[in-house]
């Protein structure tokens, strides 16, 4: 048995880490670039991740009769509660490059030792068989700010993100590690559930 779906999403790291979680279950996940198809161009305005996913996922589904996933995620930060969240792609995007994003984000604790580093790492999923169907699943990763970079593995906010499960940063994790912990990893148990339970996937 063996679901094809397709991702939301032109990111090549992100496709690999939805494969790695989804494949060993019969799922084959295309990105968009598989079946030639331009990166999306939607305003994601939505006041939610589950809201953002959901404008993504509805946008493709005039292009596809292909089951689509689409996600949203962000990194929350508890001293900076209005910096990332839902705006956690758009401030890496006024940088130079995601290196330059994750220094500044340390800096801002350097010379204010009260801060909180509590950090959370948040992700929504919205999955669609067919059209008119919509389902939504979430994953939270609970950890802080690190005090320096690690760059091992990961992308994005990883090499400065340690797991509170593992009290270790995310990026030197490895993958399988990094999966059963992350908030991509919990959503997508909760998407597996549901497939299981739809008869879709064994």
């Amino acid at each position: 048995m063996n679901l094809e779906i397709l991702l939301a999403t032109s990111n090549n790291h992100k496709l690999e880490e939805f494969r790695r979680i989804l494949a060993p279950h019969g799922i084959t996940l295309y990105g968009m670039s598989d079946l030639n198809m331009p990166p999306l161009d939607v305003d994601e305005n939505g006041d939610s991740y589950f809201k953002n996913a959901q404008i993504k996922l509805l946008a493709l589904r005039k292009l596809t009769s292909l089951p689509i996933l689409a996600d949203d995620s962000g990194l929350e930060l508890e001293a900076f509660p209005n910096l990332l969240g839902l705006h956690t792609s758009r401030y890496a995007s006024q940088f130079k490059d995601q290196k330059e994003a994750n220094e500044s984000i340390i800096k801002l604790y350097e010379n204010n030792f009260a801060l909180k580093r509590d950090a959370t790492f948040k992700c929504a999923l919205c999955f669609s068989l067919n059209e008119g169907d919509l389902r939504y699943f979430d994953g939270k990763m609970p950890g802080f700010i690190a005090k320096n970079a690690t760059y091992e593995r990961g992308f994005g906010y990883d090499p400065i993100f340690i797991s509170k499960e593992k009290s270790l940063c995310v990026a030197s994790l490895k993958n399988e590690e990094k999966d059963a912990i992350s908030h991509r990893g919990k959503a997508c148990k909760k998407l597996l559930t549901y497939l299981k339970i739809k008869g879709l996937i064994k």
